[in-house]
């Protein structure tokens, strides 16, 4: 994946990676994963986050799918933060 908000294709796949404040990545989470579940449902995309980094930075969410499909997950995901 490329740098955040930077959009890469694949054999039809896009790959978009958004960065998300430390401080409401649970938001995006939900309780036991239920609205990252919802997300990737309602959005037929692969909605993964990275929370690998130190406490402050940003966390790095990395949506796969159609390239329609990762641009309504982009808004849906923006919506909850």
């Amino acid at each position: 994946p490329g740098a955040p908000g930077q959009m890469s294709l694949v054999g039809g796949q896009a790959t978009e990676v958004m960065e998300c404040p430390h401080k409401v990545v649970g938001l995006v989470i939900g309780r036991g994963g239920e609205t990252i579940k919802d997300l990737q449902t309602k959005s037929s995309c692969s909605i993964q986050i990275d929370q690998s980094f130190p406490e402050g930075v940003p966390r790095k969410i990395t949506i796969k799918g159609l390239p329609a499909n990762v641009e309504v997950a982009k808004q849906m995901i923006a919506q909850v933060v």
